[in-house]
């Protein structure tokens, strides 16, 4: 049987795994572990901000991000041994082969470089958006003059660094020029940004990107998104102002409208099995609950709405 945990984490608990079992009203019952030590390159994609299997693409540079990139800044910096005059490191991936990419800002101003396996460096032209694909390789966009994108792979093949052509001539929702531009959510064989409310299939079994048009929704927003293997789950505002909670089929784009009634939704977790678990405020009443929908929606089940409280993050366990 899943059971679900209600946690409240800070994006440093998301960055180091800090463990916090409470909720906003409740902020005293917290319990941590100091686990900075654990960060290794195995886990360096978790600089990414994550909620389940939606990550945003990097750390972000404004606002609250702010601390999240200073803290994995200092980690990156030890990983990397950076020099003392280059201390600003912000945004890290790492390739199937160990091959490891930074952006940073030294003496000389920014930059982007990849660390080979050897220690050896190799600078790149300064991109600040950059993700691991499916294969396991770094890729990045460009815009180019005439009002298209271009996505570059990295491919270390042989332990060199060759940048190749993935996907040219694509439109400009593609043009990812910051890495808190959009959700990344990766399934089974697809990975997709969701930007704004433009649904870009990045990587897919053909290697064709693609920009997504789900014909049931008429979205004004898009605020909550997660992925199982085989399905993506949407939540936000329609143009009519009323919330919407959706299960996206990759494989013909339909739609399954997975409540009936209006909530506003703070965030919510999904199983292609027990279902979706969510806290919302119900619009008919203004009541914050924590709730149960199936697989295919339906009647929603109320695991409790006495607590009137708005949950910050919801985590499905065994």
């Amino acid at each position: 049987m899943k059971k679900i945990i209600v946690l409240s984490m800070s994006l440093m608990a998301l960055l180091f795994g800090f463990v916090s079992c409470s909720n906003d009203d409740n902020d005293d019952a917290t319990e941590t572990k100091d686990s900075k030590t654990s960060v290794s390159f195995d886990n360096l994609e978790a600089l990414d901000i994550s909620d389940a299997k939606a990550l945003y693409i990097g750390t972000g540079t404004t606002g609250s991000n702010r601390s999240a990139r200073d803290a994995a800044s200092e980690s990156i910096q030890k990983l990397l041994k950076i020099t003392d005059s280059d201390k600003t490191e912000e945004v890290a991936y790492l390739d199937k082969d160990g091959f490891m990419l930074y952006t940073g800002r030294g003496d000389s101003g920014f930059y982007t470089r990849v660390k080979k396996t050897t220690g050896s460096l190799v600078p790149m032209t300064y991109t600040y958006a950059f993700w691991t694909g499916l294969d396991g390789y770094m890729y990045y966009c460009e815009y180019d003059s005439s009002d298209k994108v271009s996505i570059k792979k990295i491919d270390t093949t042989n332990y060199e660094v060759n940048i190749k052509d993935y996907a040219t001539n694509l439109p400009l929702d593609f043009f990812l020029e910051y890495p808190y531009d959009a959700y990344k959510l990766t399934l089974k064989n697809k990975m997709y940004f969701i930007r704004g409310t433009s649904i870009l299939e990045v990587h897919n079994e053909s290697n064709t990107p693609r920009v997504v048009t789900l014909a049931e929704i008429n979205a004004a927003s898009v605020s909550h998104v997660v992925a199982t293997e085989n399905y993506y789950y949407l939540a936000g505002t329609d143009t009519a102002g009323k919330g919407f909670l959706v299960k996206v089929d990759p494989t013909n784009d339909t739609c399954t409208n997975l409540l009936s009634e209006d909530y506003v939704m703070y965030t919510f977790t999904a199983s292609e099995v027990d279902g979706i678990v969510f806290n919302a405020m119900r619009m008919s009443d203004g009541k914050k609950i924590i709730g149960k929908v199936g697989v295919n929606g339906g009647a929603v089940t109320i695991i409790d709405e006495e607590s009137d409280a708005q949950i910050t993050y919801l985590e499905r366990i065994n």
